[in-house]
């Protein structure tokens, strides 16, 4: 195989027409369409190999950084076409060959993760290159490929001898780039002189990749960039955890100056190294000196799990850093280690909140804060509270300390780096350095069979390539008397995202989006329903890891019953993840996700917030989140989850709805398609707004709305009031309260987005909001112990006043349960998640049966004859009454009585450490401390950290405390190993991971 050289080779359109067939080629084996199914083409698809190895030639040649970057799109080109090709099943006799050439175009334009994947199954090379084939492995790889005999007594000996030796030294200690450099160049001479032209052609892509890994690589570019002397890193640099080299976007943000501790706002899409740049960026805030207590906060309970579990490995051999993972109880239950030289803390905006208003001086300690996915201002249900939050830590926290927000899409980012920040900020925009490439393909059903129409990612009014017969109406048996025929699928979205699911789990793991959860179950009801009437699928199941997934079903039949659709769904291979998913069986299938044990899941936008998923396929049945049209920014987060980076050379989004394609020239019709087009395209993603700024639109005209914004607005008020009411617990004077309220409204994003006159008004409401707080309460020391709640003044003297009233009952000695019974009232009244009509009595009895640690299986047959709304009861509605309504709403309300205790008058705060109790009973529905700290600990499955507290017992020592549990796990190790043979094997690996044992099984 030769190259052209001589002049620059562009790809002419002919030739971008000839990448298209191949690609089609290429889905069609990959989407399993059967041979003779295929589209027939009347000309060999490896025309394209002399254009497309002469671009690498071409660029590689006359190397030059500058030069890539121009270049990138022609290597791009060659890269696809390579890839392509090799799953076109067209160039089998030459395909290690193919593989290395397409992952040093994938590494030569940027997408380093792409190139791993063509490469991962080759452990070494015989090119016929007298062994320079293997010198670019190891340089991909970063690990030694040596083959001597392949180079052995030929010119090029000495030198591919020597930069083995210098690439080894290099990959251990970061010295002798020189060396490297030096001898990349004289084999890349001796190409040029003597070698052949294949030679000649790897020896251009040897130099080309070993410059550009030498500059990219960390023991470069992270004392560079960081300004830290290499001495320093280097105890990390040589850790097996260590990366080895700097993608795009974390070197972009090393340019930009934040691992030298410049506070910025950061734009990068999902899966381009957003965890990585963050653990770099506190490691050289500590390794600077500038800070020894870094903050994480992430909007999602679940993004702050992923956060914790990525972060404490990456530190396990860190022994003078402590990572920790904030409770979400509400309650002072920070970890901070004083004993090592470096904190960690990961927490939700609402649990920095309530510490804030129990400690104010853990602000002041704060060295560096992220926000992660920190662009939800205009949240209407948490973004007052976020904003505020924001707004007080731009003048609690340290002049010299980092901010640093993080954000996917943002069009307004410099807008809130100069409110967040000030002038001083920089902005990171990597945005469009997506890490994999993507593709995007519409169903088309207007004959017998249907297809999938790929189109030009950049603008999708231009089709691409079409792959044929992917989708074809099946009878399915009848049951009993049913005489009308029955057909799977049909043409509706929901069935032909299931079906494309089946027959793409041979290919890769498939993630099913739908807007609601009721959908995803309904989905799933319809999959199982055609199994079983003999619909003419492929099995997922028979896709998945068969041990696991009997494990997962095992569990999921004990957690929500055998008549659940989850249970039968998961019988077939599929999993179903959204909001009433409960929470140790949603880790557990995020667990199977990641390891690939699974290949389809059903899911809402859950999945989307934050978890890190190897998806391959992502099919899109909806462009709604729950009620209401999903933002174009929550969209390009959604679909940045299909292709991971360095396990997939690309990711594909699929729109199921048949509709939005066939109908794109339907002038009645249309509005999907153009819906779409707005949707893929970032350039319409919204600003983020600041919530506040509601409170000054007018009453909408419609009457229908009036009711959901009287509610918005009430939810506004209310967190502003609560606001208010902390910071003003110290103040008096009335000028005093206005000068503070004025300057409090001045470092909100409100102030900072809104016209003149708006501002005016804002800082008059706000100044009102805050002489109504202090007319109602005007005793300064009341309003300091009010504070404490983060409740409303209003809320807060209602709870006080119950408290009072209830006074005589709380002195008594009591039981959690009899507390509860005291405390109930009060819960039910200011229970947000009682969406139902079932008695308050009934839910007591409910309620006492969650804290007992009955299944929710247990609780359903308890309420299965109740209504929620106007609906029956499902095991859902169980799973949000129990962790919403009793977990969530329930354990607050507690919290809040514990909180302001102090204001009542004959309480003399007996009971206090068993309601504090009951507060964590109610919160993870769990009947006594051992078993909550066991839960805690990271085994978060109910009955499991029941069954564990049961084993250990008799073996933990007083106090019972982390070390003195992690010993009670080790002394009865064997038993908890047969234990967990019935769980999921997420809990295989947060065992193993909690004793430290190294020897993990999964």
């Amino acid at each position: 195989m030769s190259y052209i050289g001589g002049y620059v080779m562009k790809p002419s359109r002919r030739s971008r027409v000839h990448l298209a067939v191949t690609r089609a080629k290429a889905k069609m084996y990959e989407y399993h369409v059967p041979e003779e199914d295929h589209i027939n083409i009347d000309f060999p698809l490896t025309d394209l190999l002399d254009l497309t190895i002469g671009i690498l030639g071409d660029i590689s040649a006359d190397y030059e950084f500058i030069k890539i970057e121009e270049e990138k799109s022609r290597l791009l080109f060659s890269a696809k076409y390579f890839d392509a090709i090799l799953n076109s099943k067209s160039a089998d006799d030459f395909a290690d060959y193919l593989k290395l050439l397409g992952a040093c175009a994938y590494y030569l334009s940027g997408f380093p993760g792409s190139a791993k994947v063509l490469i991962k199954d080759i452990d070494k090379l015989d090119l016929e290159s007298s062994g320079i084939e293997n010198l670019i492995l190891t340089v991909l790889k970063k690990k030694i490929v040596n083959v001597k005999d392949l180079y052995a007594n030929t010119l090029y000996e000495e030198a591919i001898s020597f930069l083995y030796m210098n690439l080894a030294i290099y990959f251990e200690s970061g010295e002798g780039s020189k060396k490297i450099k030096d001898m990349a160049l004289k084999i890349k001479n001796i190409a040029h002189k003597v070698g052949s032209s294949r030679e000649l052609l790897l020896a251009d892509l040897l130099t080309a990749i070993v410059m550009m890994y030498l500059k990219n690589s960390v023991w470069n570019s992270l004392p560079n960039l960081s300004g830290i002397e290499i001495s320093k890193w280097k105890n990390y640099l040589t850790t097996d955890n260590a990366i080895k080299e700097l993608w795009p976007a974390q070197l972009l943000i090393g340019e930009k100056g934040i691992f030298l501790g410049k506070s910025g706002v950061i734009q990068m899409p999902t899966s381009a190294g957003k965890t990585k740049s963050s653990e770099l960026i506190i490691r050289s805030s500590f390794l600077s000196g500038r800070c020894n207590f870094a903050v994480i906060v992430a909007p999602f309970r679940a993004l702050c799990q992923e956060i914790y579990n990525d972060m404490n490995y990456q530190f396990k051999q860190d022994n003078d850093v402590k990572v920790s993972l904030a409770s979400d109880v509400m309650q002072l239950d920070i970890e901070r280690d004083a004993e090592v030289a470096y904190n960690i803390l990961i927490l939700t905006p609402e649990k920095l909140d309530y510490i804030l208003r129990h400690d104010n001086s853990l602000a002041s300690e704060i060295g560096l804060i992220i926000y992660d996915e920190g662009h939800l201002f205009d949240d209407s249900s948490r973004g007052v509270k976020y904003e505020l939050l924001l707004a007080s830590l731009k003048s609690r926290l340290d002049e010299n300390s980092q901010v640093v927000l993080i954000s996917a899409v943002m069009p307004n980012a410099k807008e809130i780096g100069k409110w967040l920040i000030g002038d001083e900020f920089v902005p990171v925009e990597a945005s469009h350095l997506i890490p994999t490439n993507r593709s995007i393909a519409f169903s088309s059903w207007l004959q017998n069979t249907g297809s999938l129409r790929f189109v030009n990612e950049e603008n999708i009014e231009m089709d691409e390539f079409f792959v044929p017969k992917i989708l074809e109406r099946h009878e399915l048996q009848l049951r009993g008397q049913e005489r009308k025929k029955r057909f799977y699928p049909e043409n509706k979205p929901s069935h032909i995202a299931g079906s494309l699911a089946c027959r793409l789990s041979q290919s890769g793991t498939v993630a099913i989006f739908t807007g609601r959860k009721d959908s995803a179950v309904k989905i799933s009801q319809e999959l199982v329903d055609a199994f079983d009437r003999g619909a003419k699928l492929t099995n997922p199941y028979t896709q998945a890891d068969s041990e696991e997934m009997q494990r997962l079903i095992t569990y999921i039949g004990k957690t929500l019953g055998e008549e659940s659709v989850q249970y039968n769904a998961a019988k077939l291979g599929i999993l179903i993840h959204h909001g009433s998913t409960p929470h140790g069986l949603r880790l557990a299938i995020e667990h199977a996700l990641q390891n690939e044990h699974v290949k389809v899941v059903v899911c809402t936008s859950t999945l989307a917030q934050g978890v890190n998923l190897p998806i391959r396929y992502l099919i899109v049945t909806t462009a709604r989140q729950g009620s209401e049209e999903i933002k174009v920014r929550d969209f390009h987060n959604l679909i940045g989850r299909a292709g991971r980076a360095g396990k997939y050379t690309e990711g594909t989004i699929i729109f199921s709805n048949t509709d939005i394609y066939d109908k794109k020239s339907d002038w009645y019709s249309n509005w999907r398609w153009n819906k779409v087009k707005m949707l893929l395209n970032p350039e319409y993603s919204e600003a983020c707004r600041s919530a506040i700024l509601k409170l000054l639109e007018p009453e909408p005209v419609v009457e229908e709305e009036v009711t959901q914004w009287e509610k918005i607005k009430e939810g506004i008020l209310e967190n502003i009031n609560t606001y208010l009411l902390d910071s003003l617990s110290e103040l008096e004077d009335n000028i005093e309260i206005e000068d503070f309220t004025t300057q409090l409204v001045k470092n909100t994003l409100a102030y900072h987005q809104a016209k003149e006159e708006e501002k005016k008004i804002l800082i008059s409401n706000f100044i009102q909001y805050a002489k109504d707080i202090i007319n109602k309460e005007p005793v300064k020391e009341n309003r300091k112990l009010y504070a404490k709640s983060i409740f409303s003044l209003e809320k807060s003297k209602r709870i006080v006043a119950f408290l009072n009233d209830n006074a005589a009952d709380l002195i008594e000695p009591n039981n959690t349960e009899n507390l509860l019974e005291i405390l109930w009232p009060i819960i039910y009244d200011f229970n947000t998640n009682f969406k139902t009509s079932i008695s308050s009595e009934l839910l007591l009895e409910a309620c006492k049966k969650w804290i007992r640690g009955e299944s929710f299986v247990n609780i359903f047959n308890f309420l299965s004859d109740q209504k929620f709304g106007n609906r029956n009861a499902t095991i859902d509605h169980i799973v949000d009454l129990c962790e919403n309504g009793f977990g969530f709403d329930g354990s607050l309300t507690i919290g809040v009585c514990l909180d302001l205790k102090d204001l009542v008058e004959v309480w003399e705060h007996e009971n206090v450490d068993e309601i504090s109790l009951l507060q964590k009973m109610m919160k993870y529905g769990l009947p006594n401390p051992l078993s909550i700290k066991i839960y805690t600990l990271g085994f978060t499955d109910r009955n499991l950290a029941m069954q564990i507290a049961d084993t250990i017992n008799e073996v933990v020592t007083l106090p019972t405390n982390r070390k003195s549990i992690v010993s009670g796990l080790k002394a009865k190790k064997k038993e908890i190993v047969i234990l967990l043979n019935d769980y999921p094997s997420y809990f295989h690996y947060k065992f193993y991971d909690i004793i430290g044992s190294k020897h993990r099984k999964y």
